[in-house]
């Protein structure tokens, strides 16, 4: 969880390009990057080994889409407007879908996707996309912004975060209260790795 109350000024926009690298997202955008999205994912199936037990939850436009309708009908009931704002891109074609929880007073991060990057630059595209949605949720007065297992290694993401942005404090939680429910017939009881582990699989 990321609190929001971090003061986002001109410098720490500039220092982490969020003015020339990021664009922000519409629904109508969406589509588009999700196909790209399970395409990408659908790749990297075909080379893991048949002894992984893993399971994939596509990010298809339909379970990105499900999560803003159920923003918008909320919003609408409390504030009479629905959030325009669903994500952001980086220029490096990494991008970023949330949804805002009136109820819970967080935006969840739905899903970040980020290829492979030389160097440090996959961590400063990280910092630029957590930073746009921490923006999101404040201009929705949302005091929190939760995160989940991104890229399955979660606490040296928020050391990232902690290390970039000092003003920063967020918190890891091992347990929450959201699951993911997959109906699995025909496989055995094996322990399962669900990769992504992240929030629009929520369901």
């Amino acid at each position: 969880m990321l609190p929001t109350d971090l003061s986002i000024d001109d410098d720490l926009y500039m220092t982490h390009g969020i003015q020339d690298n990021i664009r922000y997202l519409c629904a109508d955008d969406i589509d588009e990057l999700c196909i790209e999205d399970t395409r990408t994912l659908l790749d990297i199936d075909k080379v893991r080994t048949a002894e992984d037990t893993i399971i994939t939850v596509l990010p298809t436009t339909e379970l990105i889409d499900w999560q803003h309708k159920r923003a918008d009908f909320m919003a609408m009931k409390i504030h009479k407007k629905s959030p325009t704002v669903k994500g952001a891109l980086h220029s490096s074609n990494a991008w970023i879908y949330w949804h805002h929880d009136f109820r819970k007073q967080r935006l969840f991060v739905q899903r970040i996707r980020i290829l492979d990057e030389p160097g440090g630059e996959r961590d400063d595209v990280f910092v630029g996309l957590v930073l746009s949605a921490i923006r999101e949720a404040q201009s929705w007065a949302l005091p929190t912004v939760v995160l989940w297992g991104v890229a399955s290694d979660l606490p040296n993401r928020f050391d990232i975060l902690k290390t970039r942005l000092g003003r920063l404090n967020p918190i890891l939680q091992t347990q929450r209260r959201e699951t993911t429910s997959i109906r699995w017939r025909g496989g055995k009881n094996d322990k399962t790795d669900n990769i992504p582990d992240e929030h629009y699989a929520w369901n």
